[in-house]
């Protein structure tokens, strides 16, 4: 019989660097906050928990018969299983706990990653880490917490596991499905970067007979079964079929998700929440990728895989309508999950340029520098958003002075020597000035919260605790490699629970709507679209210059599905579509929103923007419809 072994890679053994790294832990605890959705994401949670799906708020009844919502289940499933260990807690503080332990998983398997690609080279991993913090997402999203840290989290653990595994057995296999089916549960869509995980589950080493691959592969699918079950149950409760899924609606020449149009230019480089135009690392690390690619000595189909994920990716996200995802985002959130993969090969890369040319590694993390100095002013703002690069740049002083100064330092040094030991120097000096300036942020963001003291000594407990297990868990890896699979257990039992709670929801769902009792509430709308959030978007989308085309189709399709989606008698629906082309007819309102909505005959039109002279004429226009008794007119 095989034994298990778990080949985890330590961190530079310096008790400093693990006080620093207490520390930081201990802060982003303190300044945890509610991400993008937050709200959505709890009430999925109290209607797991509840085992009532009217839990969800919304005003739109889906054609399933249950609160509409683009909302995923995934995190709310986490926040509830969360909340059944943490019963003195409120919902939302036990999310946030849980948004915190995401983001605890994810560096610490960050690490082990890091350190992997890095060939056991401590400080390039943790170079890559500030690298990961600063350069991207990572850092923002570990303490605003949302979809970002999870997929995150799932991503990271995935990979570990992956790289980290020289015997595969089943309990590994299990914990595997499990992750990849949270991050089903979680974001469909980038479930791409779990692929050479699940290679690996499968495939991962010498014992390769056809009975050890199918039990592997049965450990592996069975998770995948019930997460696969939950997303389309959810699909079919949103929109009325299990494989149309929420995100995707349209009408009138405005579809949500358009994979043959997208706006690839616009994800990328826009500076309303463009990709590079906040994090240009990320456009270093998927080059470094594509080499990796191309001639990797080692993990080349991780690399291929990754590069092509990375390209789906964005592909995907240009599809998206709103590819800006909302005004209170900081830069282009969508892409978060590809940071580790990213930011991996690309310390994989250096650590292969170091062992052939010293130059080129140099080359590399002068990058890398440059890049986190362009980002770091941005981190520091938080939410953000640019119409123009004018404006962008205009901010962006600070930033080009850090970026003059460190390449000027490189500069200086490169010419001086060109020595290993010197190349080893900088990357010390990056790493550890990379370290100071995560805690200079999370300081900073602690200054913002009112009492900072109290949370600084709430900071100083957290980081004590995380110190005293993170030095247990050193010692119990230098003794056996027990605790490996104790966390795993701990995992694969998150997923049983949370796929409980689902079950019973969707039974108690079923009944309910098998019944044909009415909702136990008023809806003002019936349909499968996020109805007020729309108008929302549509008014961020007036702020950025251009699309005009795209701004068009999406306003015509605003006007039209209120109608689609209003409960209306026979009568006024009559009226509100007779109206609707009437207005659509006259060149006057040609750039205007104007919803059209009735009410025994009183017609109110909510206008975007809307002038005396334009009112005037929709009142004239609505006034010769028979059987309307008045018009009045409200802004949103």
């Amino acid at each position: 019989m095989h034994t298990a072994q778990y080949t985890l890679a330590a961190l530079p053994n310096e008790k400093r660097l693990r006080w620093c790294l207490a520390v930081i832990a201990g802060l982003l605890l303190v300044v945890a906050g509610e991400g993008p959705d937050f709200g959505h994401y709890t009430d999925w949670a109290a209607a797991a928990l509840s085992g009532d799906v009217f839990v969800l708020r919304g005003s739109v009844l889906s054609p399933g018969g249950v609160p509409f919502t683009i909302a995923a289940a995934g995190p709310g499933l986490v926040f509830a299983v969360a909340k059944l260990l943490l019963v003195p807690l409120t919902v939302g503080t036990a999310a946030l706990l849980t948004g915190w332990i995401a983001a605890l998983v994810f560096w610490g398997s960050a690490f082990v990653v890091l350190r992997r690609v890095a060939a056991g080279d401590g400080w390039l991993a943790l170079f890559g880490a500030v690298a990961l913090f600063i350069g991207t997402h990572a850092g923002f999203y570990s303490h605003v917490y949302a979809t970002e840290v999870f997929a995150d989290a799932l991503i990271a653990a995935l990979w570990a596991l992956a790289l980290t595994r020289v015997r595969w057995r089943l309990i590994d296999s299990i914990a595997a499905g499990a992750l990849a089916g949270l991050l089903l549960l979680v974001r469909p869509h980038v479930v791409l970067y779990a692929i050479p995980a699940l290679w690996l589950a499968i495939y991962g080493d010498e014992r390769r007979s056809g009975r050890a691959i199918l039990t592997r592969t049965i450990a592996v699918a069975v998770p995948g079964v019930f997460a696969l079950a939950e997303y389309l149950m959810v699909n079919r409760w949103m929109t009325g079929s299990a494989w149309h899924p929420p995100y995707v609606y349209g009408g009138a020449g405005f579809s949500s998700v358009d994979l043959r149009h997208p706006e690839i230019a616009a994800v990328l480089v826009h500076p309303w929440h463009g990709l590079l135009s906040y994090h240009p690392l990320y456009a270093v690390a998927f080059f470094a990728v594509v080499l990796l690619a191309w001639r990797a000595r080692e993990l080349r189909p991780l690399w291929i895989v990754t590069a092509l994920a990375t390209v789906a990716h964005v592909w995907v996200q240009a599809g998206w309508y709103i590819w800006w995802l909302g005004g209170s985002t900081f830069g282009m959130r969508g892409m978060a999950p590809a940071a580790l993969p990213l930011v991996a090969g690309l310390i994989a890369l250096m650590r292969e340029a170091a062992d052939m040319a010293i130059g080129r590694a140099r080359a590399w993390l002068m990058l890398t520098v440059l890049s986190c100095a362009w980002s770091y002013p941005l981190l520091l703002r938080g939410y953000t958003g640019f119409y123009s690069w004018p404006a962008l740049i205009a901010t962006q002083v600070p930033a080009f002075a850090a970026i003059s100064v460190a390449f000027a330092l490189g500069l200086v040094t490169s010419l001086a020597r060109r020595r290993a030991g010197v190349l080893e120097f900088e990357l010390r000096g990056a790493a550890v000035a990379g370290v100071a300036a995560v805690i200079g942020y999370l300081l900073w963001q602690l200054s913002m919260f009112p009492r900072p003291g109290q949370r600084i000594m709430l900071a100083a407990i957290v980081a004590g605790v995380v110190l005293i297990g993170w030095t247990a868990a050193m010692r119990a890896r230098r003794d056996s490699t027990a605790g490996a699979p104790v966390m795993l257990s701990v995992l694969i039992a998150v997923f049983a629970v949370q796929a409980g709670l689902f079950a019973r929801l969707a039974i108690r769902t079923g009944h309910q709507l098998a019944s044909g009792a009415p909702p136990p509430r008023q809806f003002e709308f019936r349909g499968a679209s996020p109805v007020e959030e729309l108008r929302v978007t549509y008014k961020e989308y007036l702020g950025v210059p251009g699309f005009e085309d795209r701004k068009r189709a999406f306003r015509k399709f605003l006007e039209w599905q209120r109608l689609d989606v209003a409960s209306l008698s026979r009568k006024d629906r009559e009226i509100a579509e007779a109206v609707r082309l009437l207005l659509d007819g006259d060149a006057l309102f040609a750039e205007v929103l104007a919803e059209v909505s009735v009410r025994d005959g009183a017609v109110r039109i909510t206008g975007s923007g809307m002038n005396e002279a334009q009112q005037s004429r929709a009142r004239q226009l609505a006034l010769a419809v028979p059987g309307v008794e008045s018009v009045t007119f409200s802004s949103d």
